[in-house]
């Protein structure tokens, strides 16, 4: 098989963004491009798409499912997996409520990002006060200690530049709940194949059916 690979960042940059990661196992980016919705990619050209530890980085999942539906052939194969609320720094957060996302992919739908961007700063709230004193924590570093206003600036910068964090959290019930939802979202979608645990990860298979 032939596998190409799908970055906002070329391969020379994500060398330098990750100087932690030997480079030999960084791979060429053939398709630099906004990987939530693969603009370059044809209409029902790929046999699979993989996307590992993405999806909980889009403000509209179900938006994102649908992209990435569109570039796959009838049977085509879409493999991924996000981290489990309970079992990765995003711990003490709270699972996303299917509700939440369907309402994210609806206000998508109408256009209303400024309500889809308002909706975020809530998110970047949860990822300062949960998630980034969990990650600090797993890396030996203490919690940043600031102040109430310079919490609030770099919330605002975060929301400013778009800044990608996990806006979404999961559990393998609520994975399959989304992925059975998106699945029947469009008519004639998608089928469910498998939705399991695997160490911190729910992992799961759809396949694209017309």
């Amino acid at each position: 098989m032939r596998v190409r690979y799908v970055d906002t960042a070329t391969r020379a940059q994500n060398i330098a963004i990750f100087p932690e990661l030997d480079p030999a196992e960084i791979v060429d980016v053939h398709y630099q491009c906004d990987g939530f919705v693969l603009q370059p990619i044809p209409d029902r050209s790929q046999h699979f798409v993989i996307a590992n530890h993405v999806l909980e980085h889009a403000p509209n999942p179900i938006g994102v499912l649908r992209n990435w539906r569109r570039v796959l052939r009838p049977g085509g194969l879409l493999f991924l997996s996000v981290p489990m609320e309970s079992r990765s720094f995003d711990k003490g957060h709270g699972v996303t409520s299917l509700r939440h996302m369907v309402e994210d992919f609806e206000l998508g739908e109408r256009g209303e990002l400024a309500e889809l961007e308002r909706r975020n700063l809530d998110h970047y709230w949860a990822w300062l006060n949960v998630s980034e004193p969990n990650l600090l924590r797993e890396r030996g570093e203490p919690p940043r200690a600031r102040t109430a206003e310079e919490r609030a600036a770099r919330v605002a910068e975060w929301a400013r530049t778009r800044t990608e964090i996990h806006f979404h959290t999961f559990s393998r019930a609520s994975f399959a709940a989304l992925l059975e939802h998106a699945a029947t979202e469009v008519p004639g979608g998608c089928t469910v194949l498998e939705v399991c645990e695997e160490g911190i990860e729910a992992v799961g298979v759809v396949q694209r059916d017309g």
